[in-house]
């Protein structure tokens, strides 16, 4: 049983490109007990960038075990938790849930001379230029150069979605997230069949949508003996990292710039609105908000 007082808590969880990070915080907005652990990165060819979901899982175990037992906070006063991720990288399971291959992250550069039509179209859908590391575009290789990949995928998840698919079962994917794809229509706020026809994929094989902070689904018996959480704590939709830190910067109006500095440099304000402008040529995506 989940109980709600002053004395209750959230868990945060970042899964970055590197390492996960996971938060205790109190409902007042404390830290009160961090955890962290690395995981490898693999360069199976020249180019290629790839990452073992099952490290990502085995963080995320390991660094809530450690915050229950070095915090002493028992777990029915975790009240929730949500998770921030990093962008682009994507994983294919098969019918049984089965991996079909190893994660490709957004460093990943085998579609670099991937060819692309009508690219000022795909930029004004979905405010991302040409780049060799968003999900579609490495779909897109695969579609050319390895399809049987595809042709064995029963579903496709991004960072945050297969560590809320392992914690609940359930399948979901935010906005935020989605927008890190090239294949999300910014304005409708939904997958553009067109650019999933071209990158080989069916919209059956792509998560649903909804908002970060929803509730999608809730911790297994599976994953509470090996996490340590209750079984039946709500799990929320997080968001794409750098999303989820201009939200905890307090950048979430226009006028205000977020600086990050980390794998990846970017500089980030936020719009009412798609800003899609073939002048600027700024990436957009959907905020966390």
């Amino acid at each position: 049983m989940i109980m709600k007082n002053r004395d209750s808590y959230i868990l945060g969880i970042d899964t970055g490109t590197t390492g996960l990070k996971t938060l205790l915080i109190d409902v007042h907005g404390n830290v009160r007990c961090r955890a962290y652990r690395e995981y490898a990165v693999h360069h199976p060819h020249p180019d290629w960038v790839e990452q073992d979901p099952e490290d990502w899982w085995e963080a995320l175990c390991a660094t809530i075990r450690e915050i229950l037992e070095q915090s002493g906070v028992p777990a029915h006063r975790i009240l929730g938790m949500g998770i921030s991720s990093q962008g682009s990288t994507f994983v294919l399971l098969d019918e049984k849930g089965e991996l079909v291959r190893p994660a490709v992250t957004w460093l990943d550069r085998r579609a670099e001379h991937e060819e692309e039509s009508e690219s000022e179209r795909i930029f004004d859908i979905t405010g991302l230029q040409p780049f060799p590391g968003w999900t579609g575009t490495v779909l897109k290789w695969f579609h050319h150069h390895e399809p049987n990949m595809l042709k064995n995928t029963k579903q496709l998840l991004l960072v945050g979605d297969y560590l809320g698919y392992r914690l609940t079962g359930e399948v979901c994917t935010d906005f935020s997230s989605a927008a890190r794809t090239r294949l999300l229509d910014l304005r409708r706020q939904d997958w553009c069949d067109d650019l999933l026809d071209a990158s080989g994929v069916l919209r059956s094989q792509m998560p649903r949508l909804g908002p970060s902070g929803k509730v999608f689904g809730k911790v297994t018996s599976g994953a509470a003996r090996v996490t340590g959480l209750c079984e039946g704590m709500p799990v929320v939709l997080g968001g794409f990292d750098q999303s989820c830190a201009m939200l905890g910067a307090g950048a979430v109006s226009r006028g205000i710039l977020m600086v990050s500095l980390g794998t990846a440099t970017m500089v980030c304000t936020t719009s009412p609105e798609p800003f899609v402008d073939s002048k600027w040529r700024v990436t957009t995506s959907c905020h966390a908000l």
